[in-house]
């Protein structure tokens, strides 16, 4: 396995002198901070077990590109009853690949004489990660959205919750001026109580003062009668 140096992109460099750790820049997606890339190793700089990376902190693994052959069985046969280099071509062509003639040494893995590039592991590991950062954005607007769909509901019910203080508040303050109310009349009602118990007494009073004159006054009365039957019978 062979080795070439990553050089860090601007990005990158704003990262690293952002003081974040330069093996996570090196080997941790940006935008998917839990996928990682697949041909990246954070070295530090040492690159002995690393040949072709030279002093670089950041390494990229060489991959290879291996080839195949294009051709399927239905071409196989349409070449078995027209064959010929003409055809050859015609198919290879149609079937977006390399024709070779045969001659294969710059395309490893081919043994035929169309050839096509054989889908690395990589690409494959490149889309599962594309896939994954779309998954995790995805996920990300859902949780961004019920966030502020919780934050809405939230205000709702403060504002729910400030009106119904409000409403306690001006409730509470009712029932104090009633109560108020209620303790003037208690006063009132005291006041008037006492002073009907004060117009009863002088009533009484005033009626044994009555009495009393009623009382001196037939007295007088039957003493004059007394005195005028006695002063007749003389």
């Amino acid at each position: 396995m062979s080795y070439k140096c990553h050089n860090w992109t601007n990005e990158e460099n704003v990262l690293i002198n952002m003081k974040f750790p330069k093996n996570d820049v090196c080997e941790k997606h940006p935008k998917a901070p839990y996928a990682k890339y697949p041909n990246r190793i954070y070295t530090g700089g040492n690159n002995t077990n690393y040949p072709g990376c030279g002093k670089c902190e950041c390494c990229l693994k060489n991959v290879q590109t291996s080839y195949k052959c294009s051709w399927t069985p239905g071409d196989k046969a349409s070449l078995e009853f027209v064959p010929g280099k003409a055809q050859e071509m015609k198919l290879c062509k149609l079937n977006k690949g390399i024709y070779t003639g045969g001659n294969n040494t710059n395309y490893p893995g081919c043994n035929c004489s169309c050839c096509q590039k054989e889908t690395h592991t990589i690409n494959k590991i490149r889309a599962t990660l594309d896939s994954h950062i779309q998954s995790t954005s995805q996920e990300t607007n859902a949780l961004i959205s019920n966030i502020r769909n919780t934050s809405k509901n939230i205000d709702k019910i403060e504002k729910d919750l400030k009106a119904t203080s409000n409403d306690l508040g001006r409730k509470a303050t009712r029932q104090r001026n009633q109560h108020k109310d209620i303790k003037n009349k208690e006063k009132l009602l005291l006041s008037r109580e006492r002073m009907l118990q004060l117009s009863i007494e002088k009533n009484i009073y005033k009626r044994k003062v009555i009495y009393t004159y009623i009382s001196v006054i037939c007295l007088v009365l039957l003493l004059l009668f007394s005195a005028y039957f006695f002063y007749n019978r003389k």
